[in-house]
């Protein structure tokens, strides 16, 4: 996997963090790719023919408020770019995997805060983007999640603000309910976070614009890195890893016999789990 940097003075504050990231997975993988870790998965920066790392953007056009600039001539244009999240709030994010459909620059990305924390619930949060980059969708986000989790859209931040618009627009309010608790595109309309926890219609998640298979073919993993915890995009964030009303996901309780009999806070997965760590091997075989 090709990266850069969007700038050299971005690299200075944002190689270690990524690093980070990256080596949660290769730590549970078993190492770097060959034979004994069982996968092929490995990272290369770009460099020049000077023997420097180049960066993502020509120097001095790179706009961090804007997050673009003139991209770089002798980047190959399919090459992640590890951008700076301009503004402290709203965590991290990434592409999904490898886009055949367009091929502009900077299609495939990583943007974090250049200073975030070091702690370690913040480096899983790189990890679990990395996991984007690798193909990876998100766990909660399964056809099949209602027999393991119960996703609550009421309590997520924004959420009553964007169905108000919605009903203001002229939509009744079942059916804003009803699209922005299924429509990618409505929500991303209303600015709604929601889209991060739909279910796939018909096997497919993404929106109209950016298709993605949902890959269901192994049992539901509950310790996936990919999974979101309860507080992820919460309207009352802390009250949230505590509260189960305040809570945007909760576990199923089951007992023995596999009947429901309530539900539980979940807590961040803060390394690949098993399951994830077979599905790089199950698709980036050495």
């Amino acid at each position: 996997i090709p990266y850069c940097f969007a700038t050299m003075e971005v690299r200075e504050r944002m190689f270690c963090r990524l690093w980070l990231g990256i080596n949660l997975w290769m730590q549970r993988l078993g190492g770097a790719a060959s034979a004994y870790s069982g996968h092929s998965l490995a990272f290369q920066e770009i460099y020049g023919y000077n023997g420097n790392p180049m960066p993502c953007f020509v120097p001095g056009t790179f706009n961090a408020a804007e997050e673009d600039g003139q991209w770089n001539p002798s980047m190959p244009a399919h090459t992640v770019a590890i951008l700076p999240k301009h503004t402290t709030g709203g965590g991290v994010s990434a592409s999904a995997g490898y886009k055949v459909a367009h091929w502009d620059e900077a299609r495939h990305f990583i943007m974090f805060h250049p200073d975030m924390p070091t702690e370690p619930r913040r480096i899983r949060s790189i990890a679990h983007e990395v996991g984007h980059v690798f193909g990876m969708l998100h766990e909660h986000q399964r056809s099949d999640r209602d027999n393991y989790i119960e996703v609550q859209f009421f309590a997520m931040k924004g959420y009553d603000d964007a169905l108000a618009r919605a009903i203001a627009d002229g939509h009744s309010q079942a059916d804003a309910k009803r699209r922005l608790e299924q429509d990618e595109d409505f929500a991303r309309h209303y600015d709604a976070v929601t889209d991060q926890f739909m279910k796939p219609v018909g096997g497919k998640l993404g929106g109209l614009s950016d298709e993605y298979f949902v890959d269901e073919s192994q049992p539901f993993d509950l310790d996936s890195i990919m999974l979101y915890n309860s507080q992820n995009s919460a309207e009352y964030f802390q009250s949230a890893a505590i509260n189960m009303e305040d809570a945007t996901i909760l576990k199923w309780e089951k007992d023995h016999q596999g009947n429901r009999i309530g539900t539980s806070i979940i807590k961040p997965n803060m390394v690949p789990s098993a399951g994830d760590v077979a599905w790089i091997r199950r698709n980036y075989p050495w």
